[in-house]
């Protein structure tokens, strides 16, 4: 339902649940081949010879979805990629204020190894098999460190997540966009009066990725292991919450 808001200025596009596809349809998914879901070879992206870099991989993936369609893609260069649908620019309430945007929200695909909950099968797995940092956290509260500082140095900080500030900590609970009922499309419009993003690289974060804040966002603290955006923008890279700490402290937030 959140895909409407993207496309309600072109009537010429319909949506559908996934389960009403048509017969024939193209299945729009990058990994879409694989024998099992579960099994990372024979899809486009397991094939593409440089699939960790976002840009670049997405560029030649709609180039390719474009084809099969009988059409051209317009997505040409890394700048092509930033969201620029006149949703974002519609104004959301409460009206907060908002120094730091912090995308709290877990990360579904296993793209932070840090971030996993202690019972899933993917925190077991980095136990058993990674090489280090993994960690064991609630459910929600990886980046409650972070917020924590945020907010004792005095910023004025938004989470997409609830927040429960730790022992020892100051009371304040920031607002919090899931508790307000905010789209991802509401959080790329609150995108707009930040300054500073700290965000977990999950849904809620693409629509932060936008024209219009490109180069107003002082810093976007990306937590990501492998995997590198490159879009335009100050973009810095962390797979730990010491990471986070580290840039937060040289930009002198905290």
């Amino acid at each position: 339902p959140q895909l409407r808001e993207v496309v309600k200025d072109l009537p010429a596009i319909s949506l559908l649940p996934l389960e009403q596809s048509p017969a024939g349809a193209i299945h729009a998914w990058s990994g879409a081949g694989r024998p099992l879901w579960c099994l990372p070879f024979g899809g486009f992206r397991d094939q593409h010879p440089d699939k960790f870099n976002w840009s670049r991989f997405h560029i030649d993936w709609l180039r390719h979805l474009a084809g099969q369609l009988g059409l051209e893609s317009p997505i040409a260069k890394p700048e092509d990629l930033l969201f620029d649908y006149p949703a974002i620019r519609e104004p959301v309430m409460p009206d907060w204020k908002c120094d730091v945007l912090v995308i709290n929200a877990r990360p579904g695909s296993g793209q932070l190894k840090a971030y996993q909950n202690a019972s899933s099968w993917k925190h077991r797995f980095w136990q058993r098999f990674g090489k280090g940092g993994v960690e064991v956290h609630p459910e929600d509260e990886f980046l409650t460190p972070v917020i924590a500082r945020l907010i004792a140095a005095g910023h004025n900080v938004v989470t997409t997540q609830p927040y429960r500030p730790p022992a020892g900590a100051s009371p304040i609970i920031p607002p919090c966009t899931a508790n307000h009922g905010l789209s991802v499309t509401g959080i790329g419009n609150l995108s707009l009066r930040c300054k500073y993003i700290v965000m977990v690289a999950t849904g809620p974060m693409w629509p932060t990725l936008n024209v219009w804040n490109v180069d107003a966002v002082k810093l976007r603290a990306i937590l990501l292991d492998v995997e590198r955006l490159n879009l335009p923008g100050n973009m810095s890279y962390a797979s730990t919450v010491a990471d986070v700490n580290q840039m937060l402290q040289r930009e002198g937030l905290v």
